[in-house]
């Protein structure tokens, strides 16, 4: 542990990455899987036991890529916090606050980091709420555009009858994408109550 007087956010900083490995590593597993799948799907990488696509990828991995750049075009009132979510309790049902722990940067990496590093903070409390929010509406941007392309492939994966592929790409679509959304929405929630009791 590091004497508060020795703090070193720089080193801190630097730990924090290297455990931020693991939750990136969902992501890239979601990734790699995607990437997979479509080399199957078109051919090059399809394995002797498994029967060629009945309809063609091209049209269905297009439709992915205009899925996912077809999101980048949501309102900015998308990001608003609505009435439902104002409390946080229906993503604390949804098991969200389990899985804030878990993310990059979430409460899990944080407590190890503080056991070496005990004044660490992701960001300094006073005066960043704007500048947390605005890098959380940025990540959920980044992973409603994965989330949403995943869905096309995961339906065309289950169209063609591959439904271990489509199973397992939806698995990970959800975990990769889908909850790492929530716990954006879910922590600007809750900035949203912090904000307001400051008021």
């Amino acid at each position: 542990m590091v004497n508060a007087e020795d703090f070193d956010h720089a080193e801190a900083a630097k730990y924090a990455k290297r455990l931020n490995i693991v939750p990136i590593a969902l992501f890239c597993v979601w990734l790699g899987s995607t990437v997979m799948f479509w080399l199957q799907a078109f051919g090059p990488l399809r394995t002797f036991n498994r029967a060629s696509p009945g309809e063609a990828p091209f049209w269905w991995f297009l439709g992915s890529l205009l899925a996912s750049h077809a999101i980048t075009f949501l309102p900015q009132s998308w990001y608003s916090v609505r009435r439902f979510e104002a409390s946080g309790r229906i993503y604390e049902v949804l098991g969200v606050k389990a899985i804030r722990a878990l993310v990059s940067n979430g409460d899990l990496i944080n407590r190890f980091v503080r056991r070496r590093f005990p004044d660490y903070r992701v960001q300094a409390f006073a005066g960043r709420i704007e500048k947390v929010s605005k890098d959380g509406r940025r990540n959920e941007l980044s992973h409603l555009v994965s989330f949403g392309g995943g869905i096309v492939v995961a339906v065309y994966a289950w169209r063609i009858g591959w439904t271990d592929w489509a199973a397992w790409l939806t698995l990970t679509n959800l975990l990769a994408n889908l909850y790492p959304v929530l716990v954006q929405r879910y922590t600007r929630s809750r900035l949203e109550q912090i904000a307001t009791r400051r008021c």
